[in-house]
């Protein structure tokens, strides 16, 4: 068991961030990352064809160019990781700056083998005090929801993203290549449920963009309906409870 006992000690932690096209979110993603004082980051980049690799070289962090897809791209970096603990992060979290410390010590002391962030609205990120934003309906249902899901600590059955992870663990369940635009994290998730190894949400904070309007929110819908899709087409046994979450849960 780790004695984690000094905030500024690097943390035994590598952070893969994932990205394809963006360079408007991931300065700010590697700098909160940054701030929780990690062993490493990783981007682990599906081909973009903007500035983010330049933006996140520049910060200092390495860059690994993978094949497109979610699960691919994550797996890759897993793969590139060196430390014992892996947080998987996406290029709109905005890491609270001890986040990474609050699940690292959740996850030691709770014997866990993976434990999930809990989500705040990026506009209450404290370096974002400066902006008025009046939220939308979409923005306050998405954060309504996702406290709904995942806002009580403690033991869980799933688990979404951020998410810190054994590195241990992780690579004996890799993820699946056929994941590549949505439910990669519920495929892993499902698969360490069955493997017994054992998941939680913890206390650590993300402050997260959520989707600000109908348009992108539908668009966003039928994303996660396909992703559920292939779920089910791997896991047919979870179908009656797929269609819930995708009918009732989400709505």
């Amino acid at each position: 068991r780790l004695q984690i006992t000094m905030d500024r000690e690097k943390l035994p932690i590598s952070i893969i961030i994932r990205t394809l096209n963006e360079e408007k979110n991931i300065g700010e993603c590697i700098k909160a990352c940054q701030a929780n004082n990690p062993g490493e980051i990783i981007v682990a980049d599906g081909g973009s064809t903007d500035q983010t690799r330049e933006l996140a070289q520049a910060l200092g962090v390495r860059v690994i160019i993978a094949e497109k897809g979610l699960a691919t791209q994550r797996d890759a970096g897993i793969k590139a990781a060196s430390f014992a603990f892996i947080a998987m992060v996406d290029a709109d979290d905005r890491l609270k700056d001890d986040c990474l410390i609050v699940l690292l010590r959740e996850i030691e002391s709770g014997g866990y083998d993976a434990i999930n962030a809990q989500y705040r609205n990026f506009y209450d990120w404290p370096e974002n005090k400066h902006l008025e934003k009046k939220l939308s309906y979409w923005e306050k249902a998405t954060e309504v929801n996702l406290n709904l899901i995942c806002a009580k600590p403690g033991p869980t059955n799933m688990i979404g993203r951020p998410a810190l992870f054994r590195t241990e663990a992780i690579k004996k369940i890799p993820l699946d290549p056929i994941f590549k635009k949505a439910s990669e994290d519920s495929d892993l998730s499902y698969r360490f449920y069955l493997a017994g190894l054992k998941q939680a949400t913890g206390s650590g904070i993300t402050y997260r963009k959520h989707l600000s309007n109908f348009k992108s929110s539908i668009k966003k819908f039928f994303l996660s309906g396909t992703g559920e899709a292939l779920f089910v087409f791997r896991h047919p046994e979870r179908l009656w409870a797929t269609i819930k979450h995708e009918l009732y849960v989400y709505p």
